[in-house]
């Protein structure tokens, strides 16, 4: 990789021109670490295997990261922002708290990279009890406030009686990511996320009965 413009030895370089384009270096660890622990597991990825990737020396890496186990925190940290980022983009601009819903179970169906039982998982598996701490605040940052704040406000206009949201938003979580996973809708045409989209909205709100008639 070339820097994009000279910096004293031994110092990190802010940004980079790489194969994915102009980012800072942070990034860019992010990336390829992320890369490499989806494809051979936290385990099996050594500090070798991240430096390799990303074209840097060890001090370069510990400069950003303190260990693995924290640029394995950062990562997980990093899709749960991104994922939120992508699949929560303009709701609160969509009228009707079921279309609020319907918009973010479909940008969750195209844009999650895998499920959140997955990430817990591999958080518990390898990251500290201090770490995992992070973790769980950054999804309840990421994911159930988002996803809380949907039925508060549908409760603030009367579309929904007086519930615990952040109940709600734990429940329909789990309801997106199985479905996710039950249905491998990573691997899904367009109308199939937008139908499966539609049907799990409606699962969640009405049950297995037929829906009642919109005025």
């Amino acid at each position: 990789m070339d820097p994009v413009k000279g910096t004293p030895p031994g110092k990190p370089l802010r940004i980079y021109q790489t194969d994915v384009g102009n980012l800072p270096m942070r990034e860019i660890i992010l990336l390829k670490a992320k890369e490499l622990f989806r494809a051979k597991g936290f385990a099996a990825v050594s500090i070798n295997d991240i430096v390799d990737a990303v074209g840097v020396t060890k001090p370069t890496l510990y400069h950003y990261f303190k260990d693995k186990e924290n640029l394995f925190l950062q990562v997980l940290v990093a899709m749960l922002e991104s994922g939120h980022q992508n699949f929560s983009q303009g709701i609160a601009d969509i009228p009707g708290f079921e279309e609020r819903l319907y918009t973010l179970a479909l940008g969750y169906f195209q844009y999650s990279p895998t499920s959140i039982a997955t990430v817990m998982r591999d958080a518990r598996e390898y990251l500290s009890p201090e770490n995992q701490t992070r973790f769980y605040e950054a999804m309840e940052t990421s994911i159930m406030k988002p996803i809380s704040e949907i039925f508060d406000a549908a409760i603030a206009t009367g579309e929904l009686p007086a519930r615990d949201t952040h109940l709600l938003a734990g429940l329909f979580a789990s309801f997106l990511d199985t479905t996710l996973t039950v249905f491998r809708l990573q691997n899904a045409s367009e109308d199939e996320i937008i139908a499966t989209s539609r049907d799990m909205v409606s699962v969640f709100l009405y049950g297995i009965k037929t829906p009642p008639a919109k005025a």
